[in-house]
């Protein structure tokens, strides 16, 4: 990915459990070398960059034992593999305080009159980030199914 939950896992072990924090070490993989190079400049370029070390390593050569993903070790290792929760069907919903209803986000066009110069990446130019009633009823039963999972904490 771009490195952003890797900065966001480290600032919360950080902030949340110190000690454990001090003793970690944090290895990120990734097969895309632009995205590699991305997440040198981001994860690199943060507070945490010293305890992150990034692989441009391709997974399946890890599982064909080509490459060794890490060295064998007595030290406990857990793994995240975000690419696989990436490529779930997922929703984006919050709260809204205001009216105690459930919005969920909706990628739509930009509408040209709006153009703005200033831009975190380049699809900011065409499209915007906006959130609406929540009508999927799949989602709906889902969270009448699970209510604390759609009650604000």
């Amino acid at each position: 990915g771009r490195g952003t939950n890797a900065n966001a896992f480290m600032t919360q072990w950080k902030n949340k459990y110190p000690e454990l924090y001090e003793k970690l070490d944090f290895t990120a993989v990734d097969s895309s070398p632009t995205l590699h190079r991305h997440q040198q400049t981001v994860v690199g370029s943060s507070t945490h960059g010293h305890k992150v070390n990034i692989r441009l390593v391709d997974l399946m050569d890890v599982a064909e034992k080509k490459v060794e993903l890490v060295d064998k070790s007595d030290v406990p290792t857990y793994v995240m593999a975000l690419e696989v929760l990436d490529n779930l069907p997922h929703d984006k919903i919050l709260w809204n305080k205001s009216n105690n209803t459930i919005l969920a986000a909706q990628i739509r066009p930009l509408d040209p009159s709006r153009n703005s110069t200033t831009h975190d990446n380049e699809l900011q130019k065409y499209f915007e980030e906006v959130f609406t009633d929540l009508e999927d009823p799949l989602l709906q039963s889902i969270l009448n199914t699970v209510p604390s999972v759609s009650t604000p904490r």
